[in-house]
């Protein structure tokens, strides 16, 4: 809950944060992903994102100086980041698919933040928004649903 806490306050008051960028540390990383809250979602599918976004350890990273987030590529493969604040990153990715019965679009917003040399903190929101046959099938209220997660990325060795 404190690191929550923490990110939250660097996001709503950057001014409390540090002026000047922090440069992660390379070396070994690992990521904890922790399901925040979720919205109109049936239980199934909530399910598969979980499987889906696992986190991840042991993973050997190397960061470019000045950091990019570009560098977890192998977590978040097709987002394009833009920096707004100091040590503040925020990607996005969109995929809108035609089916035979509606177009079904996914939207990943994700606000990177850099805490300290060892840690980065990634808040994410994935909304899904279905074609209202699929969704009523699914047992879904609306056609959109929304899943929060934060990921807790550590620096965990050399």
């Amino acid at each position: 809950m404190r690191r929550i806490l923490i990110t939250l306050c660097l996001l709503v008051l950057p001014g409390i944060g540090f002026a000047t960028d922090i440069q992660p540390e390379s070396g070994t990383w690992s990521g904890e992903v922790t399901f925040d809250s979720q919205t109109g979602c049936p239980a199934e599918m909530v399910g598969q994102m979980k499987q889906a976004r696992q986190g991840y350890t042991g993973q050997q990273i190397t960061f470019p100086d000045p950091f990019g987030p570009a560098v977890f590529k192998d977590i978040d493969p097709n987002f394009t980041w833009q920096k707004i604040a100091p040590n503040i990153w925020e990607g996005i990715f969109s995929d809108v698919q035609q089916t035979a019965i509606g177009t079904m679009t996914v939207v990943s917003k994700s606000i990177m933040v850099i805490i300290a040399p060892d840690q980065i903190n990634q808040l994410a929101d994935l909304t899904v928004d279905l074609p209202q046959s699929m969704a009523t099938s699914m047992g879904m209220a609306t056609t959109t649903c929304l899943v929060r997660s934060t990921v807790y990325h550590k620096r965990t060795g050399p």
